[in-house]
């Protein structure tokens, strides 16, 4: 595995609500980062409706170590992971087996010392508790890790957005920029065609991506193949600060 002469960069994809796509959008770029010859790094802080010592991975850290073709281990990658599908904070409660800042910090610092990059899925939003006074945006600001907002296409989208991106400036946060999914195909919402130019007025950030619907059983290359589609690889990479490694 190549290793940076310096520490990588590492971005936080985070998400306006549960569901919204983000494990979609964090495995896509990481998959296109690395066929543009990145040495891509991924993470997943804290994954939760998984039980923790199964001795497997859970889905959303499988499915973006797949995306990296990574070998880093498990610890290090999903160094949290709890059965009960509720916020981070409440599981850790209630298995006494509280999420601890600097562990976090520790994994994402090895990461970033073998990676020029590592694609960090957070767990829903940014005010997502994770311990006492520390929340997911506490652990980017902690970490210097700039934010890329995924939130939904339709109609309601403009609120959740804004009030993201201003949570996260509010937080000393950078905002790499806006992808947006179209997750319901049977809604007749004629606000999707004219939401990204919104958001950029309302937030002063770039729509990066327009997802269009996708079923939720897509294959790993379909997902690469749709964000390949419609993403700004370019802006989002200028955006982040990377610079294409000539391949063999």
């Amino acid at each position: 595995m190549s290793r940076p002469d310096s520490p990588g960069l590492a971005l936080l994809i985070t998400g306006t609500d549960l569901g919204v796509g983000k494990t979609y959008v964090a495995a896509g770029l990481a998959r296109l980062l690395k066929d543009r010859g990145i040495d891509v790094g991924v993470m997943k802080p804290v994954e939760v409706g998984w039980p923790k010592d199964t001795g497997q991975w859970p889905p959303d850290a499988d499915r973006l170590r797949e995306a990296a073709g990574s070998d880093d281990p498990i610890e290090d990658v999903v160094p949290y992971a709890y059965e009960e599908m509720v916020a981070p904070q409440v599981a850790a409660d209630q298995h006494h087996d509280p999420v601890e800042p600097q562990v976090l910090k520790a994994a994402l610092d090895r990461l970033r010392a073998r990676h020029q990059i590592v694609i960090v899925e957070g767990a829903g939003g940014l005010a997502v508790p994770l311990d006492d006074g520390f929340d997911m945006a506490s652990f980017a600001h902690m970490c210097a890790m700039p934010v890329l907002v995924v939130c939904r296409a339709h109609v309601g989208t403009l609120n959740h957005t804004f009030l993201t991106v201003h949570y996260a400036r509010s937080r000393g946060l950078e905002v790499a920029g806006i992808v947006a999914n179209r997750l319901d195909r049977t809604l007749h919402d004629p606000s999707v065609d004219t939401n990204a130019r919104m958001m950029e007025r309302m937030c002063g950030a770039p729509v990066l991506g327009m997802v269009p619907f996708r079923p939720e059983s897509d294959t790993l290359e379909d997902v690469v193949d749709t964000c390949n589609s419609c993403f700004d690889m370019d802006a989002f990479m200028n955006r982040v600060g990377l610079t294409t490694t000539s391949k063999g």
